[in-house]
């Protein structure tokens, strides 16, 4: 049988990020006229409607302080980031390569550019910025986290299973940061390797919902049922409206030949992944998928 489970999605966490390490201020007027306090001004109008949520009139505000200042590369990377948060991409990769012109060596900004790249699927260009973010800052655990993590986005696990554990040499592991080591690990089927990462650190991983997920996905694949529903029911516990955990929760239920277990699960889904629960109605209904008489015994 060829199993479906279902690792967390990384690009929409990347995307998220935007926000948070995109410039945050316009950096000091480049003399005392009238015009650059206005775009001060305006940036931090920009700033503050990006906090409301105002993403459109943010662009407006940041698009008048440009005019102001065309020097400032942090107004140009918030441009560019509150118009890749509207989905105008093509806008956004345009204000923020842009900004890569007149701040080179902005780590957020190189990030954030090979961010907007993948949602364009310009796959060689976003890892070349994600490559010049760690030459510019070669010993940040967290511009390591952020790269490593990309290169799973970019499904390009061997590549990032290799940048987690260059990062292991100097930084020491966090719990997100094993869960996507793991993953990396699941994706490239050293299933065993990644139990025993995960099981070295139990302090980090017990409470972290995608290394227990990451655990129930490994244990499954090396047919350790009974192992494998502990980490998914714990990943559940912690993260209760998880689509991707319910989908492994159905799919080894249904291994198990506990058809209302994953009923339940299809459910949920159906609230709210109608897609993932079409997946599981398949599942379900299908002769062919699930084999329930090679399954004997819970291991």
């Amino acid at each position: 049988m060829k199993f479906l489970f279902r690792h967390f999605l990384l690009v929409g966490w990347l995307f998220a990020m935007l926000a948070c390490i995109a410039a945050q201020s316009p950096g000091p007027p480049r003399d005392n006229s009238g015009t650059d306090n206005r775009a001060e001004v305006l940036v931090s109008k920009g700033l503050q409607l990006s906090d409301d949520g105002r993403h459109l009139e943010a662009v407006e505000a940041f698009q008048q302080a440009a005019t102001l200042a065309p020097h400032n590369g942090s107004i140009r990377h918030n441009l560019g980031v509150e118009l890749s948060l509207l989905k105008r991409y093509v806008e956004g990769a345009r204000a923020l390569e842009l900004a890569t012109t007149l701040s080179p060596n902005a780590v957020s900004l190189h990030y954030n550019l090979g961010v907007v790249y993948l949602h364009l699927k310009r796959d060689s260009e976003a890892r070349a910025e994600f490559t010049r973010v760690l030459e510019i800052e070669p010993q940040s655990k967290r511009e390591w986290r952020f790269v490593c993590r990309s290169l799973s986005a970019l499904k390009q696990p061997s590549q990032a299973i290799a940048c987690y554990e260059q990062r292991m040499l100097f930084a020491p592991w966090d719990a997100d940061s094993l869960a996507d080591y793991a993953a990396a690990l699941n994706l490239t089927k050293q299933h065993e390797k990644a139990i025993s990462v995960l099981e070295q650190a139990p302090l980090l991983t017990r409470d972290n919902a995608q290394a227990q997920n990451e655990l129930g996905v490994a244990f499954a694949q090396t047919t350790r049922y009974r192992q494998a529903l502990v980490a998914l029911t714990r990943a559940l516990e912690l993260d209760p409206e998880n689509e991707i955990t319910r989908f492994n929760v159905a799919e080894l239920s249904l291994v198990l030949g506990n058809r209302s277990a994953a009923l339940e699960q299809y459910s949920f889904l159906q609230r709210s992944n109608p897609d993932l629960a079409q997946k599981v109605y398949s599942m379900i209904f299908s002769k062919h998928l699930v084999d329930l008489s090679k399954v004997k015994t819970l291991k």
